[in-house]
Order: C-alpha cells, then sequence, then structure tokens
C-alpha cells in the first residue's frame, strides 16, 4: 500500500482514494462474514477496523514524506453487505467516524456490487464452473 501511494505522489497525482468496497481485500478485513481470524485482525469490530485504519494510516505518512498539503486522500465504502454476519450500516458508520477523526478529505459512498458476496462460493458448482472460476480468480 505505502509503495502504491509513493508511486502516485511522483508520478504527479493529487491524491489517492483508498478502495475499502465492492468486496475488495480492504472490505474483506472489516467484514464479519469474510474475516474469519482470530488474531489482532480479527474477531471484535475493533479488530475488524483496524486494517482499514493501518491503511489509511500508512497513507498519511506516504503523503506527509513525498507530497505537500494538497494532495488528497479519500475513502472508497461500500455501507452493508447482503450476508449474515456481515457489514452493517452501525458497522458502517463507526468506521467512518474512526476514518473521520484519522483525516480523509472525502468519503466515497459505493453500492455497485450490493448483490455479490463477499466470498465466492464455488461448492454448489460443478469442476467446469469451479475450474472456470479458479482461472478468473
Amino acid at each position: 500500500m505505502a509503495t502504491a501511494s509513493v508511486a502516485r505522489i511522483l508520478a504527479g497525482f493529487d491524491g489517492v482514494e483508498i478502495h475499502g468496497a465492492n468486496t475488495y481485500l480492504i472490505q474483506q478485513f472489516y467484514s464479519p462474514n469474510s474475516n474469519q481470524r482470530d488474531d489482532e485482525w480479527g474477531g471484535s469490530r475493533d479488530n475488524r477496523a483496524r486494517f482499514p485504519l493501518a491503511v489509511l494510516d500508512i497513507t498519511h505518512k506516504m503523503a506527509r514524506q513525498y507530497a505537500d498539503d494538497a494532495f488528497i486522500i479519500g475513502y472508497r465504502f461500500s455501507p452493508e453487505e447482503m450476508e449474515v454476519p456481515g457489514i452493517r450500516f452501525d458497522d458502517t458508520m463507526y468506521l467512518l467516524e474512526k476514518l473521520a477523526a484519522r483525516g480523509v478529505d472525502y468519503l466515497h459512498f459505493s453500492v455497485g456490487a450490493t448483490l455479490r458476496p463477499s466470498i465466492v462460493d464455488t461448492s454448489r458448482c460443478d469442476a467446469a464452473d469451479r475450474e472456470i472460476l479458479r482461472d478468473a480468480l
């Protein structure tokens, strides 16, 4: 994450958007459905929030080190997940408050994949379908 931020800064970008939505990695860490870890990165909502907050923290660190004060940092999020358990609106508000306390210039509300589960379930696929999915992922 740090390398990606520095690359954008050195390329002259005006800012970066942290993609914590649409079932990608950052959202998967925050999701009680996809995050099945039992260490400091999983379990409680506080622990699951550690990864997105750590990504924001390192992005701020790189911006302070390599960019000027005009560099902007945004955060994209999906408000809820369809799974149970999954991210609910109160979980989202909790994370947004934590992000805002650390400083973000804007929030990008993204609902583009509301019907896509956070974990690809291949158990109901036949062998040919699993092979196609494996190659695609």
